[in-house]
């Protein structure tokens, strides 16, 4: 039975120290061991552990990596080997082991002894000491098992878990999704990542146990609300209290939320074998009313302030169990505006959306913990503030953790695709829907439940609807907090997905209307909020060389199409990108040749979709989510940095792109515009438009500027390039723009360089450009709390422009590329005698120093040089 009470709280002027109660099995921790092999049903009544029939597992993991670690499967990542795994080894139930003890504790006897699973793909039967503990169904779904009197606290336990994927004789690959949701749906292959055998199923979760007493806390939920424009914030507190005694206990509940050291307590009466929720709200008690609180902002807006709250229950003096939740104050609102455009406010601020879509955090589920963290962080140095959570396929916490931090919101998809009917077991989809809502709905980084991808969910058994299911269970579970969108694509004014190939950059300013099925606009141009746009991204050719075998690196064979450059990218158009490369830089002689050329593309092609739609803001645009933002699978196609972490073209476009304060040129139309989706105005500021010839020298009849005052979350109009024919004989075979944002001092704010062909489209001329001579100083070299940093100042001292210079580090002695790296700038543009320093991080993971990196420095058409 379950009551629900409110209650008033309380100060508390104590409070007891909060001590760690969680035991970790996964492997690598606690000297915990698991194996795994293919399942025969007398292998739970073996006595006798035969290792040679086991392989080693990973947990979290899955089983295809495991045999993969094992050296059963060759490198799934290189040339075709994947494509060549037979399914059926891995298309069928296996079984995990882990033999474990119980650690030492002299208080061990008296406490509660809990064995928690936070995730199984797709299902898994759980035993310990061969008792049946329950079942799970569903990715998404937790076990918490109370093991207290099965488990053996002095000697080794046990724990065996039979796991289980989609029947795959009911669910050929094309019909994958959505009969076998909710799990990871792609893992059947896109078009953007191949089959995996298996379909990634294993323990995928955190496996752990935990120790309370007979009391116990579940799910705590804190919700937070803004009054009187942000003055104060009311902060209410929710939670599960469970009594699993067989008595009556009076029991106390305290809390601390800092910063602040908010503090507070409560007696209540638990009867036994009962849970009740419990309401803790600042209706009354003052100190739950936070004055001038600390907001979470998103990315580029604001800081992201985060508050920890500790909650305990105690029995008679004593900590029974305890929780510890972070959470941010922030408030979101919703409306679709006089254009049928929908728009986001956040705290009040109506926020325009920059930010990409995640198909999946790795292919094979190899993503774990910190490296999160390293995602997320490229996604804020992109000035993103949005990432989608495409079908629901990361569920990891630390995504949402990181997201968190860095002032990323989430987009948050359920697991279904359009078109493909509704789950073979919707009672498992609705349950997972629960859980997902209420293991996340304490970050304050989710902005949007959405029900499927470009659809709505379906209707199944006797009239029952997915559609109406999650948004009552979005209404119960996260109290409507956030918006729901049932379509990806369509409802609310959104403006549709797609398209998914490269175009001129040209064509984004002029027409967004060739999207695929989204909402009609009373203007009907179509810009709106589009949840999905993108283009091919071919990698850079120390990627290439990771993954392809070098008989296949040129010309193109059939093994570029297994990394989805051919027939399999489908809507990616990789025909229509490659004749890009060719008709505006010229054909390509050698893969290094066409990888170089194709960052040139990326660039151009991912810039100009994020200010398209910038210098549409809030005059029938409010944002944009490229196709994707992340590399799932060593690919060609819809990805900013790539598998490897190399910043590919396409990251620094997107990143100049989202600038927060950005000038920029609309190619369409010849206007010279300056974007602000800060909450910020500038006053005195000065945008100047420079033209410069091939040869470096500037064109000043084309020289223009005007000051403006910038106001705040707007796009305006500066000027028009090229309004007539003024300076045009000047113009070389190809050119260079430069734009420049500076504020009342004169200081560049923002900068902003293009290159344009005298024949539009036609830039082959940089193929041809003289050699420029740089000279290069290492200023600063500092490993600093586990970071390194390096700073590299680049001088141009030609007279001849240095085009897309690139650099990167490697290790000095094996040549390595030392990724993932954080950078300031890359593929620049020096014009005679300009200095221009890169500013490097990374993880000092190698102890490194002056001996160990080396800088590498390369201009477009030439070697590259070591830096020494």
């Amino acid at each position: 039975m379950k009551n629900f009470i409110c209650l008033f709280i309380t100060l508390c002027f104590s409070l007891q120290s909060f001590s760690q109660m969680k035991y970790s099995l996964n492997s690598g921790e606690n000297n915990a061991l698991w194996y795994v092999k293919d399942y025969h049903k007398d292998d739970l009544s073996t006595k006798f552990f035969n290792e040679t029939e086991w392989i080693p597992a990973t947990v979290p993991g899955t089983i295809f990596v495991d045999a993969v670690n094992a050296g059963l499967e060759k490198e799934p990542n290189f040339g075709d080997n994947i494509y060549q795994v037979d399914k059926d080894k891995y298309n069928k139930d296996h079984i995990y082991r882990l033999e474990f003890n119980v650690p030492e504790n002299k208080d061990l006897a008296q406490k509660r002894i809990w064995l928690n699973f936070d995730g199984i793909n797709r299902s898994g039967e759980i035993y310990l000491n061969n008792n049946l503990l329950g079942s799970l169904k569903g990715m998404m779904m937790r076990g918490r098992f109370d093991v207290t009197k099965l488990i053996n606290k002095k000697g080794t336990n046990l724990l065996s878990v039979i796991v289980s994927l989609p029947n795959q004789r009911r669910h050929p690959e094309e019909k994958f999704a959505n009969l076998a949701s909710p799990t990871y749906l792609s893992s059947a292959g896109w078009d953007w990542m191949p089959y995996v055998p298996g379909l990634n199923t294993g323990i995928t979760d955190n496996v752990y146990l935990t120790f309370t007493q007979d009391v116990t806390l579940q799910d705590p939920w804190i919700r937070t609300k803004l009054h009187n424009r942000a003055e104060f914030a009311e902060v209410e507190i929710s939670t599960e209290i469970e009594n699993c005694s067989s008595r009556k206990v009076v029991v106390e509940l305290s809390g601390v939320i800092t910063p602040g050291n908010i503090k507070f307590r409560k007696e209540l009466l638990l009867e036994a074998d009962t849970a009740q929720t419990i309401i803790l709200d600042g209706r009354v008690i003052k100190e739950l009313r936070i004055k001038e609180p600390r907001l979470w902002w998103p990315n580029g807006m604001g800081e992201t302030n985060l508050y920890e709250c500790k909650l305990a229950i105690a029995v008679n003096g004593r900590i029974s169990d305890e929780k510890q939740i972070t959470f941010g104050i922030r408030e979101y609102t919703y409306r679709t505006d006089e254009n049928g455009v929908f728009n986001i406010y956040v705290n009040g601020k109506r926020t325009f959306l920059k930010g990409g879509n995640w198909g999946m955090s790795e292919y094979l589920l190899r993503c774990r913990g910190k490296e999160y963290f390293t995602k997320v962080r490229l996604h804020k140095e992109m000035n993103f503030n949005i990432i989608r959570n495409w079908m629901g396929s990361t569920t990891d916490k630390e995504f949402y953790e990181a997201c968190d931090l860095y002032g990323i919101m989430v987009w948050d998809d359920f697991w279904l695709n359009s078109k493909f009917g509704v789950p073979e077991f919707p009672d498992d989809f609705n349950r997972n829907a629960v859980e997902k809502i209420k293991r996340f709905r304490n970050h304050p980084s989710i902005v949007v439940w959405c029900g499927e991808n470009e659809g709505t969910p379906g209707n199944y058994g006797t009239g029952e609807s997915l559609d109406r299911n999650l948004a009552e269970y979005i209404a119960v579970y996260d109290a409507s907090s956030r918006h729901y969108q049932s379509d990806s694509r369509k409802g609310n004014g959104l403006s549709g997905s797609g398209l998914w190939k490269n175009y001129k950059p040209s064509f984004y300013f002029a027409d967004a209307s060739n999207s695929f099925l989204g909402d009609k606009y009373p203007k009907n141009r179509g810009w709106g909020l589009r949840s999905e746009i993108g283009t091919a991204v071919f990698t850079t050719f120390e990627s290439f060389k990771e993954f392809m075998p070098k008989e296949d690196w040129w010309p193109k064979t059939e093994m570029w199409n297994k990394h989805f450059f051919g027939s399999l990218a489908k809507n990616g158009g990789p025909d229509v990108y490659e004749k890009t490369i060719v008709e505006t830089y010229g054909s390509p002689t050698s893969i290094e040749d066409f990888c170089e050329k194709a960052q040139l593309v990326n660039i151009e092609t991912n810039k100009a979709m994020f200010e398209a739609w910038s210098s549409k803001m809030w005059n029938d645009a409010s944002g944009i989510m490229i196709w994707m933002s992340q590399s799932a699978y060593p690919s060609f196609v819809w990805q900013t940095y790539d598998y490897y972490y190399d910043l590919t073209g396409a990251y620094w476009g997107a990143k100049k792109g989202c600038e927060p304060l950005h000038i920029l040129w609309d190619s369409h139309t010849d206007n010279i515009m300056i974007t602000n989706s800060t909450y910020k105005k500038y006053d005195d500021m000065t945008a100047v438009a420079m033209v410069f010839n091939q040869h470096g020298k500037q064109i000043t009849s084309l020289r223009l500027s005007e000051k403006m005052n910038v106001l705040e979350n707007s796009a305006m109009n500066c000027f028009r390039l090229f309004s007539d024919s003024t300076g045009m004989e000047e113009l070389t075979d190809v050119n260079f723009l430069r734009l420049a944002l500076k504020n009342s001092q004169g200081k560049t704010v923002s900068s902003n360089d293009y290159w344009f062909g005298k024949q539009k489209g036609n830039c082959r001329a940089l193929t041809s450009l003289p050699k420029a001579q740089l000279s290069y100083y290492i200023s600063r070299r500092e490993a600093k709390e586990g970071r390194y940093y390096l700073d590299l100042r680049i001088t141009n001292k030609s007279d001849v422009p240095a085009f897309a210079v690139r650099s990167r580090l490697v290790e000095k002695e094996s040549g390595k590329r030392i990724l993932p790296v954080i950078q300031s700038d890359d593929y620049i543009i020096l014009m005679p005698k300009e200095v221009k320093t890169i500013f490097f991080e990374f993880e000092d993971s190698k102890q490194y120093n002056h001996t160990t990196v080396q800088a590498r420095v390369k201009q477009f058409g030439y070697e590259e040089e070591v830096v020494e």
